[in-house]
């Protein structure tokens, strides 16, 4: 029986590699920039090669809040489809239904837990980023510049694709330049994940060019840019700067995702200055590979007004065409 060892040894070397295979989104950058700003509560894998990924804050403070990401198998690597921000909740026990996450969402309070349970059911509750009848479908790009070669166009920083990117095309480093998406209708943000630098390829590629190393996340907040009831545009009727918010970014010198918290309602425009860089090997393009917002839900309220637009304003996204100055 001497095939008996050979046979045990073939087995010993499968179970490690399937056990592997099942774990390698851990590897991802998404699911380690998310691990490296909160606790990650869970991670349940789904029926169509989807994992869903629950996170929380740190702390033991009343009103932590967290939420969960759809992490999708995309060509060799595992990138957000989704994304929610529950504001005062954060959600535990997640579970999978085909494409329905079911959840036990935590509310701590200086008493303690208190918990209920929600459901969000794909096409009712939600649907991925990059699907019609999403908050962020028909959303458009903008950008100070663009490097006139290799097709690096701001459109992909909001194509669902880590592997293409935008570079901006200024003198020098590119400090002060900017990438934008621009929503087609107000938008209810939790937290935005910014991928930084040109993914595509080795390690040594990604290192040739620069990338971020801090960053301003600007916010253009709709309610905040006029009077409604007179109809007075504070910009355009008054000369007048007034609204958003500032968020302030650092990145490490590695492949990696970051998400910074927003926590806005109204957001019209999402917004990444370059304020500092890594320098590349070869090359002094800055690239940002992409900008993914996560919605913003209040428990409290029903889902589907945080995640599901009017149905009349959902369009696909269309590519801007580069004239000039982006």
């Amino acid at each position: 029986m001497k095939f008996v060892p050979l046979v045990l040894a073939l087995l010993l070397a499968v179970v490690p590699a399937a056990q592997g295979a099942d774990a390698d989104f851990k590897q991802s950058p998404a699911y380690e920039g998310l691990a490296a700003s909160y606790i990650v509560t869970s991670a349940t894998k789904g029926d169509d090669d989807t994992v869903v990924v629950g996170f929380k804050q740190s702390g033991e403070v009343a009103d932590l809040s967290g939420g969960f990401a759809i992490l999708k198998r995309e060509k060799d690597d595992w990138f957000p489809v989704y994304g929610c921000w529950f504001e005062g909740y954060y959600p535990s026990n997640v579970s999978v239904s085909g494409r329905d996450v079911s959840m036990k969402l935590v509310k701590t309070t200086l008493s303690g837990e208190n918990t209920k349970s929600l459901t969000l059911s794909y096409g009712k509750d939600y649907v991925y980023n990059r699907d019609s009848g999403s908050p962020f479908s028909g959303a458009k790009t903008a950008a100070s510049s663009t490097a006139a070669k290799g097709g690096a166009k701001p459109e992909h920083v909001f194509d669902g694709e880590p592997g293409t990117a935008w570079a901006e095309g200024a003198e020098g480093t590119g400090i002060d330049e900017w990438v934008a998406v621009q929503f087609a209708r107000p938008a209810n943000v939790g937290i935005v994940g910014i991928v930084p630098g040109l993914f595509i390829g080795k390690e040594k590629q990604w290192k040739d060019n620069n990338r971020l190393n801090r960053g301003e996340l600007k916010l253009d907040i709709a309610e905040e840019k006029g009077d409604v009831a007179s109809r007075i545009d504070f910009e355009k009727d008054l000369g007048l700067t007034i609204g958003g918010d500032t968020v302030e970014m650092t990145f490490p010198n590695r492949k990696s995702m970051r998400f910074f918290e927003v926590k806005r309602r109204g957001v019209k425009e999402v917004k990444v200055v370059i304020t500092s860089v890594y320098l590349g090997d070869k090359h002094d393009d800055t690239y940002i590979a992409e900008v993914v917002p996560f919605v913003l839900i209040t428990p409290d309220r029903k889902p589907a007004q945080d995640a599901k637009p009017d149905e009349k304003a959902a369009e696909p996204a269309k590519p801007v065409e580069k004239k000039g100055e982006n």
